[in-house]
């Protein structure tokens, strides 16, 4: 998800990229370690480290973004909206419903399906006879 805005023209010092970083776990990350014994191993590092070192820390992310730890965002419809426009709707689209028509033609796609449909037609049609 790229930004919505360029945020040079913004109060917001991060973009909506870089705070969903923060959140993706394939973000962990492995460094290397040495043991007395020059044996490696390797520890996984958690994102938090990222907050730490990219972000300058909580308080540091907290006030870049104008809100506060405890008391989340403030109640200005203004600042609300310059949210949105920033950072976009916080929502999922919502899912693509199949119609009753796709569901049946979706059988139609494994040849089992479409081989006991022909065997039941010439069923039906010598029976027929």
């Amino acid at each position: 998800m790229e930004p919505l805005i360029d945020n040079s023209s913004t109060k917001f010092k991060h973009c909506a990229r870089e705070l969903a970083d923060i959140g993706i776990l394939d973000n962990h990350y492995k460094v290397e370690q040495k043991t007395k014994e020059d044996h490696v191993y390797h520890n996984t590092v958690i994102s938090s480290r990222m907050i730490v070192e990219h972000f300058g820390g909580m308080h540091a992310l907290c006030m870049s973004l104008f809100t506060d730890a405890k008391a989340g965002l403030g109640d200005s419809d203004k600042d609300k909206e310059e949210r949105r426009r920033v950072y976009g709707v916080n929502s999922f689209p919502p899912p693509k419903i199949k119609t009753i028509f796709e569901l049946i033609m979706e059988n139609f796609d494994d040849p089992i399906n479409v081989i006991l449909l022909a065997a039941g037609v010439v069923s039906i049609a010598i029976n027929l006879l």
